[in-house]
């Protein structure tokens, strides 16, 4: 574990190196790929007695989204790491952070982790209100996969659909997908309405997925679970799946 945490740091300062940009990933993505999921303060930072390259950040959760409890996450340090793009915290900071885990189950927040200071999501809170909606439909799953827009025939199809300013403001469904009986269920998990549910749910299930893994070296389970988020309005996006985006 310890060398693929050093390989891991070490890949992503390199990375780092020659940029500072990110993949722009989509909501119910980095949802699936985090381990924990949760708003608070940052009380305390310090050095990690076990592995002085990391950070230990005490942190106080207002509201907890995916995973166990915690108390505390780690990040590299950036006076010990190479490259230019680091992680740089303060005491007292609020904010909402997507965490991965690593060495040990270690809750990990990197450069690139998804995040949003409390202050900012005040201002933009649809993020908060689909991670609650996700959270009562006890999604908890964490995923090896990702879903590529351009290689899923159902994104296409999205532009059969037509939204509706007057419907509420996203839906989220659940998708299975059994590869070796060859079929694909999905059901609402909170819907935009009955009919437009209906068509999504069509449309999920005739439509051929394709999943790709995170990792070379871990094979696509058989059955795969996922979520969709799918916004209804343009406005104050979070990243998901718009109906306007394949208009």
């Amino acid at each position: 574990m310890m060398k693929w945490l050093a390989t891991s740091i070490l890949f992503i300062s390199l990375s780092k190196s020659f940029a500072c940009d990110c993949a722009n990933v989509r909501f119910d993505e980095a949802y699936r790929r985090s381990s924990h999921v949760v708003s608070g303060k940052i009380m305390d930072i310090s050095t990690f007695e076990v592995n002085p390259s990391l950070l230990k950040v005490q942190f106080q959760v207002h509201e907890n989204f995916k995973g166990s409890s915690l108390s505390e996450f780690y990040i590299v340090d950036p006076k010990k790491a190479d490259g230019m793009c680091h992680v740089y915290l303060k005491e007292g900071q609020e904010m909402l952070v997507y965490l991965t885990s690593i060495e040990d189950e270690l809750p990990f927040f990197g450069y690139c982790s998804r995040s949003f200071s409390l202050s900012e999501l005040k201002e933009r809170p649809k993020e908060i209100e689909i991670l609650r909606k996700v959270r009562e439909s006890q999604i908890n799953y964490t995923s090896i996969f990702f879903i590529d827009s351009f290689k899923n025939e159902f994104f296409q199809k999205l532009n059969q659909l037509k939204s509706n300013a007057s419907n509420p403001k996203f839906g989220i469904y659940e998708v299975e997908i059994d590869y070796l009986n060859f079929w694909t269920d999905a059901r609402v998990l909170d819907g935009i309405d009955t009919e437009l549910d209906q068509m999504i749910l069509e449309l999920i299930e005739s439509s051929k997925w394709e999943v790709d893994s995170y990792y070379s070296d871990r094979p696509i389970p058989t059955i795969v679970k996922f979520f969709l988020v799918i916004e209804n309005e343009f406005w104050e996006p979070t990243n998901s799946f718009q109906l306007l985006e394949f208009q």
